[in-house]
């Protein structure tokens, strides 16, 4: 296991990310994790999310009170987005859009994303209801920008997003109150997430593909580069939670993925669950609990949460190579596997 300590950067150093696996191993009680002692694993039960008639179904985020936001395909595997609550489904399509995919929920319902014009286009959105039931769309898209994409809320409602700006540099860019500011426009910015508080986390990607990617945050005006761990070649940031406390993935000159959890300290630590060949981090919620994926030697992939230094396997029954996806403040995770119908998602919900 590595340390690294760092130390915040100001600096000038965000779209749309596949789910992946994740996985942990070791106690962190210097970045945010609660401290190890003896606790039995947490147990959950399971409730199957597929969007009916879909072709596949796909996780995107669980907010607070467990109303799920997700992606379905259709039969031409056209990218659709959707809202799961208390049984019901409510599809999401951009008026006149190619493809719709949803990015974030905040508590008060406001869905922000992506959709694809008939030219192919990218452009920003955000979604609502109104207390009359009625859905509002309404699309953004930053003054002399191209190819704008929302990819993170707060739950204060302030959004973030990306857009390519001049010379096709990507910038990473908050909408509050139908106002842009550029927050970043080096180094080609990824946001992934972003806290209660603001603080965005995301990768700069570089400028070629494959290139190496640098974990970092924003909040404040500040830019935060992470460290890369001895031995590694890049850092993914996924999660952020209000205490500044960031999880993804390391990943090393063999591509084997590791998990590492960074304190807004500077402590970087490598959690990775015990005896998995490679595995990252996915979220963290406010309580500290991590979610992550997985894989053995021979490839299989499982999910599982971590807190109080202790890994709980998630296993939707019924269904192979699960994946985790989001957490809420209750614990609840949000998930993907391989079930009767193909690709579906899954609500997992902590047993009290």
């Amino acid at each position: 296991m590595w340390l690294v300590k760092t130390c915040n950067k100001k600096g000038s150093s965000m779209l749309r990310h596949s789910s992946r696996s994740l996985l942990l191993a070791a106690a962190c009680c210097a970045c945010g994790v609660a401290a190890a002692k003896t606790r039995p694993p947490v147990t959950y039960t399971y409730t199957t999310i597929y969007y009916p008639g879909s072709l596949q179904t796909s996780p995107v985020a669980v907010d607070a009170d467990g109303t799920v936001l997700g992606q379905w395909y259709d039969q031409e595997f056209n990218e659709h987005g959707f809202i799961y609550k208390d049984g019901t489904y409510t599809s999401i399509d951009y008026p006149g859009a190619q493809s719709t995919f949803p990015s974030a929920i905040t508590p008060a319902g406001l869905v922000v994303g992506g959709y694809l014009d008939s030219n192919y286009a990218e452009h920003g959105f955000e979604y609502s209801v109104t207390a009359k039931g009625k859905a509002v769309y309404t699309a953004i898209n930053v003054p002399g920008g191209n190819n704008t994409i929302m990819s993170a809320a707060a739950p204060g409602g302030k959004l973030f997003g990306t857009t390519q700006g001049a010379g096709n540099a990507t910038e990473l860019f908050s909408y509050v109150q139908k106002t842009f500011t550029i927050l970043l426009s080096t180094n080609t910015p990824i946001p992934t997430s972003a806290s209660g508080n603001g603080i965005v986390a995301g990768y700069f990607a570089g400028s070629t593909y494959p290139s190496p990617t640098t974990a970092f945050t924003y909040a404040g005006g500040i830019t935060t580069t992470l460290p890369v761990p001895s031995g590694q070649v890049s850092t993914i940031a996924y999660g952020v939670n209000n205490a500044g406390t960031v999880v993804g993935e390391t990943v090393n000159s063999s591509y084997v993925d590791g998990g590492f959890v960074y304190s807004s300290n500077g402590t970087m630590t490598a959690l990775n669950p015990p005896g998995a060949a490679s595995s990252y981090l996915t979220a963290i919620n406010n309580k500290g609990t991590i979610t992550g994926i997985a894989y053995d030697k021979n490839y299989n992939q499982t999910a599982y949460s971590y807190i109080d230094g202790v890994f709980s396997p998630i296993a939707p029954p019924g269904g192979a190579a699960p994946g985790a996806q989001s957490i809420n403040a209750s614990g609840q995770v949000l998930g993907s596997y391989y079930g009767p119908d193909g690709a579906e998602a899954y609500l997992a919900t902590p047993v009290p």
